[in-house]
């Protein structure tokens, strides 16, 4: 079965963002609280006069351009909550139409008897195909692994975002691949 790995292409840009607004504690745990805000969250980074930012960017949640979110949103999926932001920086400059993607949806997913314990701190994991199509579709387009940090996505999800950017509405470079369930994880 084919899942997909997409993340902030940690090689490009030069921006840090971090959320600077009281409101972060709305997304920053892995439970899923559904509560909505009209105003933009403000992520910012200090360090940067002049305003870049990634279409994509991870700072625990993931804050995206509002194509991306149109997209992940058009999908339904369950445990992913959505609200408004805006990125600035020390110079002034301001990009809104963003979203902050929070990622709650914690699923029972992996193939322990395949995984392997390296050490104490880092096991090499492998998804259960079986497990993952158990899930409503829902449950299945965005989606984290009980015991691991990162989001995985659906090949449709991932195939629609493809062509996203093949239409020319993704601006910069984003981590995005698929891969087989009886590969293990990626370690990006």
């Amino acid at each position: 079965m084919q899942i997909a790995y997409i993340n902030e292409d940690f090689n490009e840009g030069e921006s840090l963002f971090t959320s600077v607004d009281s409101r972060s504690s709305f997304y920053d745990d892995n439970d899923f609280t559904p509560t909505s805000c009209k105003s933009e969250i403000v992520w910012k980074d200090d360090d940067t006069y002049e305003i870049e930012a990634l279409d994509l960017i991870r700072g625990g949640a993931f804050n995206v351009s509002k194509p991306i979110a149109e997209l992940i949103m058009s999908f339904d999926p369950y445990g992913v909550e959505v609200y408004p932001a805006k990125l600035t920086c020390s110079g002034g400059g301001v990009l809104t139409e963003r979203y902050i993607i929070a990622v709650d949806n914690l699923v029972d997913v992996v193939e322990y008897d395949k995984s392997i314990k390296v050490t104490d701190v880092t096991t090499r994991f492998y998804l259960s195909d079986e497990k993952i199509k158990e899930l409503s579709d829902s449950k299945r387009h965005v989606f984290k692994p009980v015991g691991m940090t990162k989001t995985f996505f659906s090949i449709e999800l991932f195939e629609a975002l493809v062509r996203l950017d093949e239409e020319g509405k993704i601006n910069t470079s984003i981590v995005a691949f698929s891969f087989d369930t009886s590969e293990e994880t990626p370690r990006v």
